[in-house]
């Protein structure tokens, strides 16, 4: 947050976010996906690939950062809710893995 109150984004992010934005879009897109309505259960898993020496039991960053990027970049292709706020339930996790990966699950509370 800077002085006014305005979120500071660097500039690696903006180029992370708008790459995930893309992606996300395409995807929705391709499926011919309708934004869900009412409550939502929403699963991210952040994996990265697994460095040669690490004493880390999972990546860094902040679970609830790792989320809020790919949260941001969805509710922005106005493809998958109306809103955010329509997210009920959050789970997110971190993982080391092969390869750098996102995994999203979109579920309606009902499913």
């Amino acid at each position: 947050m800077t002085k006014t109150g305005i979120a500071f984004m660097p500039r690696p992010y903006q180029v992370y976010a708008a790459d995930l934005q893309k992606q996300l879009y395409q995807m929705a897109s391709e499926a011919a996906w309708e934004p869900l309505q009412g409550p939502l259960v929403v699963r991210v898993v952040v994996t990265k690939a697994t460095p040669k020496k690490t004493i880390l039991a999972a990546p860094r960053g902040d679970v609830d950062n790792l989320a809020k990027g790919v949260l941001d970049a969805a509710t922005k292709t106005k493809r998958f809710w109306e809103d955010d706020s329509q997210i009920t339930h959050l789970f997110v996790a971190k993982a080391w893995g092969a390869v750098d990966q996102i995994e999203f699950h979109l579920n309606t509370l009902e499913d």
